[in-house]
């Protein structure tokens, strides 16, 4: 007689869902608990960085988990940094 069609308990031979291991959203995996790596938003982090100057870099230093949006953070603030210095010379002279 046999067991049922497609597996014990009706499942489908190869199972439900992506292989084991594997990430269904396509992010790369991280460590051993095979969580998605968080990558962060570079354009999020610049712009907290330029608009919020040194509050924005610490606070996106702090609480951004992401290294793209550290990254992006220094950036942002470097930018303005420098817009900043030429601009004021700029007014000077």
């Amino acid at each position: 007689m046999g067991g049922p069609p497609g597996g014990a308990w009706g499942q489908p031979p190869q199972g439900y869902g992506p292989p084991m291991g594997a990430n269904p959203y396509g992010a790369p995996m991280a460590g051993p608990g095979m969580m998605p790596a968080v990558q962060g938003s570079m354009g999020l982090g610049f712009l907290a960085g330029f608009l919020g100057g040194c509050i924005g870099l610490i606070l996106v230093l702090i609480i951004a988990k992401g290294p793209e949006t550290k990254r992006g953070a220094g950036i942002g603030f470097a930018v303005a940094l420098v817009l900043g210095v030429i601009l004021n010379v700029a007014m000077r002279h």
